[in-house]
This record gives C-alpha cells, structure tokens and sequence, in this order.
C-alpha cells in the first residue's frame, strides 16, 4: 500500500510513514523525511526563542501596538535602557527580576489615546499592569511603593 505525504505530496511506501493509530491508514499524514526537518526547524524555533525571549517579546509588543493603531514607536534598545532606569524591578510591587517578567505599560493606555512612544511607557509586572486597568498612574522609578501583588513569582 501507498499514502502520500501531505508536505512534499510523494506517493510513498506505508513503511515511509510513523505509526499513528488516529490517522488515516495508522500511519503520520508527513513521511518520515519531512517529519524530521520540520523536527529540526522546530527545535531551531525553540532554541531561538530561549536565546532571544527578549526580542520576541519585544517584536510581539510591536505587533500588538501597530494592530491596534497606536500611535508612535520606540526601540528595543530604548526598552532595555528603561528597565536599566527601573533597576529591572516593577515600581509598583518593588519585586526584580528574574523573579518576575517586567511588561510593557503605557502610562496613558492605548486605549484612552496613549502613545507607543519611550516617554509613556514604564516597566510593571504583569499582576501590577493587570490591577492597573486602564487608569493613567505614573510609578517613580526610584520610590517603590512596595505594594505586595497576587502571584508576583515566576513559577
């Protein structure tokens, strides 16, 4: 018997294919040629990703911000250069990192017609951009008013 790959679109042997008992005819719709490229494209993403997290979130901020029409940019040299002014610590809850992951908060939400420009953005956790909603609050990046936030750990 035959199948053909779903990737490459070669009739191949059944013997080409994985096992699979819930696809058709018990076996991988991939040969097992594309299977591992795709396995190795897939481990390169991940290990990518680990090694640039900062990028990626940086790249899926820019996206968010241009989908939803805001206004203004800024770099991801000027987002580092921010956490370095926050000590890398959430101004709100006084937690660092690695502890917690700092996100992007703008200061004027978007949605109230803030800008995506450095100058409205601050650096909180998540649980204090959370809590925040959508009011206009400005932390000082000195006096951390070591409000104690729900779940502020990285588990």
């Amino acid at each position: 018997m035959t199948k053909t790959c779903t990737i490459c679109e070669e009739t191949k042997s059944l013997e080409d294919f994985a096992k699979n008992k819930a696809c058709k005819l018990g076996r991988r719709n991939q040969c097992n040629k594309c299977q591992t490229q795709y396995n190795k494209r897939l481990k390169y993403s991940q290990e990518y990703y680990e090694s640039n997290r900062e990028v990626m979130r940086y790249n899926s901020h820019k996206l968010y911000t241009r989908k939803s029409g805001a206004k203004g940019s800024h770099t991801l040299q000027e987002w580092l250069d921010l956490k370095n002014q926050y000590g890398h610590t959430c101004p709100r809850c006084g937690v660092k990192e690695p502890n917690i992951k700092l996100s992007t908060d703008h200061i004027i939400p978007l949605s109230q017609g803030g800008l995506n420009y450095i100058s409205n953005i601050q650096p909180l956790c998540k649980p204090c951009n959370s809590s925040k909603h959508v009011r206009t609050i400005k932390f000082s990046p000195i006096a951390s008013q070591n409000i104690t936030c729900q779940s502020n750990e990285i588990s």
